[in-house]
């Protein structure tokens, strides 16, 4: 019988959750886009050809971030982009 209760956060956590270094991340982002990846699917296929090379520059924790993870991480900075002009303009 499942007891929700019970669950700590360690049995939540899945495999596929990583913890990324936002600027390495960020870092990892620009140098795929420099060489012609277009789209968060190229970045994570050029970021896993060329993981040894990130490797000697970037902590990477997590690895190389997913697709998902990269496109999630970019639209939470657009997002706080947007908030942040918002509110300067309306200042």
């Amino acid at each position: 019988m499942y007891n929700h209760g019970t669950l700590t956060l360690d049995e939540l956590q899945v495999e596929r959750a990583k913890c990324h270094d936002l600027l390495d991340l960020v870092t990892f982002a620009l140098c795929t886009v420099i060489c012609a990846a277009d789209g968060w699917v190229e970045i994570e296929e050029f970021g896993r050809a060329k993981q040894v090379w990130f490797a000697s520059f970037l902590a990477l924790p997590g690895g190389v971030p997913s697709h998902d993870t990269v496109g999630l991480v970019f639209a939470a900075l657009d997002s706080i982009g947007t908030a942040s002009r918002r509110v300067s303009v309306d200042e």
